[in-house]
């Protein structure tokens, strides 16, 4: 049965990985039920014509295996950290709320690793079935951004994102991730042998690269630009690419200014930026989003001032809102919009220090840093993590756990 098992294995878990990556846009029950399938399929061999299931009989041997694996169970230290803050917090309801957000920082890994590793073939399968439903998830807001231009431009005028999938700065990471990820299978020279394929990812790569602009989400923006700037620098000092590298770095360079010169929406989003920002140096910060998001970085700063060794864990949503009104006389508040303040308010210095271990972990291995998908997904949630906090929702932790797990995953057995 071994053979099979492995066939068909690879078969449900190509399955349930599109359903999850649908599931993140459009319905969190399902992600919910893509998630329990992964740990079902990690317990049992399941074999489908005809159907059977049986007990993995290696089960122990393995468990025992990713006992010697950090760059897997590090990842476990996110969820713990949440776990002994509820010995110094008081918001208990709030604590339970994060404990179940970050539970599959604990189950997840583990499961993960249970599961037989997976082929090239599906490991590529995946990431294109991904760049098509990015593609097509687009298509909608396109649509809509075309037949309603003028309503949309005014929305970013006042700061109101476009809508979008889900929450719209998630939407436009991924966005981020799959823009990226057309490029790289594009130089995968495994994969793109023949010209239909090689031509049909040129033209989604480039057409996600401009919609990202169109959709004028910063972060997802940010995002982008940064962890092309880490591929460009890492091209460049290799001699067959560095004439490469260097062309490409003045695209980069000059497509921002040639987008807020020729797209609206782009330039009306930049525009509102600086108005925000100087609404913020005149402490004019009521319905500006940018002038809150730096007031929650600057209290998530003061109250990890105040508490820097163990921070204030689950009282951290109380302690936001307390300071928010008698700071700045304000009854709305939003949490840190920054990854890292959020920590190192809640969980302290050594709360931060155990953060950074688990998020580095998967990248110690010297051949992880092969694998370009793989880098490529820590540049764009790295990036994120200096203006949002991406790991404090069930979705970012989806978004960043699935794409993560699923590179160690196939680098069990393959380096690249």
């Amino acid at each position: 049965m071994k053979e099979v098992y492995s066939e068909d294995s690879e078969k449900i878990f190509l399955i349930l990985s599109v359903l999850l990556l649908i599931s993140l846009l459009y319905s969190f029950f399902v992600l919910s039920l893509c998630m329990f399938g992964f740990g079902l399929l990690s317990l049992f061999q399941f074999q489908l014509k005809p159907f059977r299931v049986q007990r993995r009989p290696d089960f122990i041997h393995e468990i025992r295996q990713f006992q010697k694996e950090p760059p897997w169970y590090a990842l476990s230290l996110i969820f713990f950290i949440v776990l002994l803050s509820g010995l110094y917090s008081d918001d208990t309801a709030y604590w339970l709320e994060r404990l179940r957000i970050k539970s599959p920082f604990l189950l997840l890994p583990l499961a993960f690793y249970l599961i037989p590793s997976i082929g090239r073939a599906t490991y590529h399968k995946i990431l294109l079935a991904f760049l098509a439903i990015m593609c097509l998830s687009s298509l909608p807001i396109a649509f809509d951004m075309m037949r309603e231009y003028s309503q949309m431009v005014l929305r970013l005028q006042q700061g109101q994102p476009i809508p979008t999938p889900g929450n719209h700065i998630r939407y436009s990471l991924l966005l981020a991730l799959a823009s990226l990820t057309g490029v790289l299978l594009l130089v995968d020279q495994t994969l793109t042998k023949t010209k239909l394929l090689r031509r049909t990812l040129i033209a989604v790569s480039i057409y996600l690269f401009i919609f990202i602009h169109l959709l004028a989400v910063r972060s997802g923006i940010a995002a982008l630009y940064l962890t092309s700037l880490f591929f460009l620098v890492r091209a460049f000092w290799h001699p067959r690419y560095k004439v490469l590298a260097l062309g490409l770095l003045v695209v980069m360079i000059l497509t921002p200014i040639i987008a807020y010169f020729a797209i609206p929406s782009f330039q009306n989003r930049l525009n509102y930026m600086v108005r925000d920002f100087s609404q913020y140096q005149s402490q004019k910060w009521d319905a500006y989003s940018d002038a809150e998001r730096i007031l929650s970085i600057r209290t998530g700063l003061d109250i990890a001032s105040e508490h820097p060794v163990l921070g204030v864990g689950a009282d951290l949503k109380s302690q936001m809102k307390d300071r928010f009104h008698k700071a700045y006389d304000k009854y709305s508040f939003i949490m840190p919009h920054n990854q890292f303040v959020s920590v190192l308010a809640a969980h302290g210095i050594l709360g931060l220090f155990l953060f950074i271990v688990a998020i580095l972990a998967p990248l110690w291995p010297m051949s992880h840093w092969e694998n370009h998908y793989f880098i490529a997904l820590h540049g764009i949630i790295f990036s994120s993590f200096l203006v949002e906090n991406t790991i404090e929702t069930s979705v970012g932790v989806a978004l960043y756990l699935f794409f993560l797990l699923l590179g160690l995953n196939h680098m069990k057995t393959s380096p690249s």
